[in-house]
């Protein structure tokens, strides 16, 4: 079995299934020591025995049970991601919870940074299995007294020690394309096909995307898709970026098959999302991959895009305007767990909508083939009484009853792919947008983390500093060492000429932390406005589509009644039936 099978299952029964990864890889550790952490060192079937003994453990009936379970001691760096290959900005907050993945960077509780201001004990207990609304209007939260220094040995304020932001901070201006003229873009990702790469390459399936009214048609594959987005993960870290369908193994030369058709459904929802993001829309990597068709120009372009590293400073984001708000509050950070609990809640319960809904699609195919099977039992009634008698007003109702029984099943069925696909993958798709704002949102406690250490670890420096009473050690510009003597005995000024460099170092990674936060609250706000109207299209798409079956069948039960009418008028005076002679065989 190859390390990638071994990976793919992984990532189907661990990562998709959102158990808790760090958990898992310390679950293997306990199994076989250190080399648990690499999958090479596990057979195929010992990897199968150790998921099922881990999910039966930890995840299996989690949801069902009331007990609260033992959370265990978090690991400190997280080694699933690197088993598994997974993207780099998939996250982690929370042990023993189930989260979904494809989103942001996993980050361990351990890590997490305490908050600036005090959390309720129920906020912090609370689980997956019985989360709770937050509020949903973060001005009526009663913010704490705001001290950011936490250690106890410390004194002051962040600003008494030089660590001072402003409210906003100039960035780079996203270049424009050809896309920006257009306000509105509708996507379409359609008309599968096989294509063989050469002698020794497998078959691959490329789809046709066709950007209006842009009029660009350009072919990709599933895996242009998946380097997309894992790209844009990379260029816009701070921009919801929901996951693409799941690679599906593909058996027989026939590619235009319900698998890919459902495929190209999930990847042309993914590009019609992105192209309702102001900032994704207008990018340069949005535009190339939409309107470049050779196919060895846009491989070209895919490997410079491919060199670009991640951002880390708020003057490298590019933007629509030229500058973006970095202050932090305990308003903002308050407004944050609200999006992070509301999240939570909204995916356990498009979760259980989906499996209400794939019941139900059950349900209503067994009903459809009962009706199927009774409308061939009437068709065979009918044809053994036109067989012995004249077709009279009896022969006419089992013909009837035939024909209900038979389009009432072909109602139901049109109902019922109105109610999977148009309804079900719509709010499937959904949950995956909030599986990737929750894994956004949490992805934030690193750089906030990153910021907090640093910040207390400053000021304890310059405190230690000023207190040892040794001038040449405060690392001190050119300029400052010559009012060394004034300001030996005046700490106010002392600690804010001291460890410039180390200072501008701590006020970036809190204008960078504040950049985030502001930039995942706004991309909140833009989501679920975006999420609101498209429900409202889908909601209306379908009532159409539903008004006009039920249409249909009116119309086809009223041709019922005239023909049923019709024959009851031609044999209204004829009420005996009349025996065939049925001629015998020779």
């Amino acid at each position: 079995m190859s390390t990638e099978e071994k990976q793919n299952f992984l990532r189907e029964k661990i990562l998709d299934e959102g158990y808790d990864t760090n958990q898992f890889v310390q679950f293997l550790t306990e199994k076989k020591g250190e080399q648990g952490a690499d999958v090479a060192n596990w057979s195929m079937e010992d990897l199968k025995s150790v998921v099922n003994e881990f999910i039966k453990l930890n995840g299996g009936q989690v949801e069902e049970e009331k007990e609260e379970v033992k959370k265990p001691e978090p690991k400190k760096i997280s080694m699933f991601d690197v088993m598994v290959k997974s993207n780099p900005q998939k996250s982690q907050s929370q042990p023993i919870q189930k989260q979904q993945n494809k989103s942001q960077p996993i980050q361990n509780q351990q890590n997490k940074p305490q908050p600036t201001t005090e959390i309720k004990k129920s906020q912090i207990s609370k689980n997956e299995s019985s989360p709770q609304v937050p509020p949903q209007n973060p001005q009526k939260i009663q913010p704490q007294k705001n001290v950011t220094n936490v250690n106890s040995n410390i004194t002051g304020t962040e600003s008494e020690y030089g660590i001072i932001t402003q409210e906003k901070k100039d960035c780079k201006i996203l270049e424009k394309t050809d896309l920006s003229k257009y306000d509105k873009l509708e996507i379409t990702v359609s008309q599968p096909e096989k294509k063989k790469e050469g002698f020794l390459s497998k078959s691959y399936v490329t789809y046709q995307v066709h950007t209006m009214p842009a009029s660009y048609m350009v072919r990709r594959r599933y895996t242009d898709f998946i380097w997309l987005r894992n790209v844009l993960v990379n260029h816009f870290p701070t921009s919801v970026i929901p996951p693409i369908p799941k690679k599906t193994r593909l058996v027989g030369d026939n590619y235009a098959t319900p698998i890919n058709f459902k495929r190209g459904r999930g990847l042309e929802k993914f590009m019609n999302y992105l192209a309702e993001d102001p900032i994704i829309k207008n990018s340069q990597i949005f535009f190339d991959f939409v309107n470049t068709e050779l196919e060895t120009t846009f491989n070209n372009k895919k490997k410079t895009y491919e060199k670009v590293k991640p951002i880390n400073e708020v003057s490298e984001f590019k933007n629509n305007e030229s500058k973006v708000d970095i202050m932090i509050s305990t308003e903002k950070e308050n407004y944050l767990e609200n999006i992070r609990d509301n999240s939570t809640v909204n995916i356990n319960l498009f979760k259980k909508l989906n499996t209400s809904f794939k019941t139900l699609f059950d349900e209503i195919n067994i009903v459809t083939s009962r009706m199927d099977e009774i409308a061939c039992i009437w068709e065979q009634i009918y044809k053994s009484s036109v067989k012995y008698f004249d077709h009279n007003i009896t022969c006419e109702i089992y013909k009837q009853m035939t024909n209900l029984f038979s389009n009432w099943s072909k109602i139901l069925k049109q109902q019922n792919v109105v109610v999977n696909v148009d309804i079900r993958e719509h709010f499937k798709f959904i949950r995956k947008n909030f599986v990737s704002m929750r894994d956004l949102v949490n992805s934030i406690d690193i750089h906030k983390n990153n910021y907090s250490k640093a910040s207390r670890n400053l000021i304890a420096k310059k405190d230690d500093l000023f207190k040892r009473g040794d001038p040449t050690r405060w690392e001190l510009d050119p300029h400052d060492k010559i009012e060394m003597t004034k300001i030996a005995n005046n700490k106010k000024e002392a600690i804010l000429l001291m460890c410039k460099k180390e200072t501008q170092n701590v006020i970036g990674l809190k204008e960078f932390y504040g950049f985030i936060l502001n930039r995942v609250i706004s991309e909140y706000e833009r989501m679920r406005k975006l999420n609101s109207n498209v429900n409202k299209d889908v909601l209306y798409k379908n009532l159409k589509k539903l008004t006009d079956i039920n249409g249909e069948f009116l119309i086809f039960t009223g041709e019922i009644t005239s023909a049923v009418d019709s024959k009851v008028n031609d044999s209204s005076n004829d009420n005996q039936l009349k025996l065939r002679r049925i001629p015998m065989e020779s």
